[in-house]
């Protein structure tokens, strides 16, 4: 994450930084690494950009951060900033391929939850960036869409379940934190929930997706099948929480 403006923001001022990017963009910036850079004057997002290319360029930044990277101009406590947030280099870039595919197959079996707004954003960027850059249980938020990445060294169904805490994707989702959130009184503001597991074993890969609606309803959801268990299986006319 870098700042650009005339003078270095002290640690506060960073924190409302971070907490006006949030606020605009709903990506939370908790953890992330912090670059204060003194700029020339020139407020526009298109430095923003160009200091991008430019570490890039001198190796401080890996190849194509520039596609990974969101900028605003923002102000706070009256000074004028530009923030450029490059996302995490992507280390599972076959993403790209199978989830627009996924996602064609799930819009096209009729899937109720397919057609919310948000949910259109899943085959997008900056979304796949973050998807295919992703450590395992990391989360990130963008407007009406949270998503959480759990990875999975295998691709048979089978084993994949078994690596799932108790061997049960409900109580995957538990442990992540979605049920608890899935299961709160719903309020228009709260976001759409996508849970992707990526699978690779070196020779396959395959994605499959859990998709919750605020309102955690089961027809506002799409559960990933293969992966369930006989039990949960056949109960998929309820609700598995």
């Amino acid at each position: 994450m870098i700042y650009i403006d005339g003078h270095d923001p002290d640690a506060g001022e960073v924190r409302q930084i971070m907490k006006e990017f949030e606020r605009e963009t709903r990506l939370c910036l908790a953890g992330n690494h912090v670059e204060r850079c003194r700029g020339d004057g020139d407020l526009v997002e298109g430095y923003g950009t160009f200091l991008v290319d430019l570490y890039e360029r001198q190796g401080r930044l890996s190849h194509g951060a520039a596609d990974r990277t969101i900028v605003r101009r923002l102000t706070v406590n009256g000074v004028g900033r530009v923030v450029a947030v490059v996302l995490a280099q992507e280390f599972n870039t076959w993403v790209r391929e199978l989830i627009p595919l996924h996602l064609e197959r799930l819009a096209g079996a009729g899937e109720s939850a397919a057609r919310r707004p948000a949910f259109s954003r899943l085959g997008d960027d900056p979304a796949l960036s973050f998807v295919a850059g992703a450590r395992d249980g990391e989360t990130l938020q963008f407007g009406d869409l949270q998503i959480t990445v759990s990875l999975f060294p295998e691709t048979d169904p089978q084993r994949i379940r078994a690596l799932m805490p108790g061997g049960d994707y409900p109580q995957l989702l538990a442990e992540l934190g979605i049920t608890e959130q899935v299961e709160a009184e719903a309020r228009p503001a709260d976001p759409d929930i996508a849970h992707w597991l990526l699978c690779a074993d070196g020779k396959f890969r395959s994605v499959h997706l859990g998709y919750f609606s605020p309102s955690g309803t089961r027809r506002n959801a799409i559960l990933p099948y293969d992966v369930l268990s006989p039990a949960d299986q056949q109960s998929l006319k309820r609700f598995i929480f």
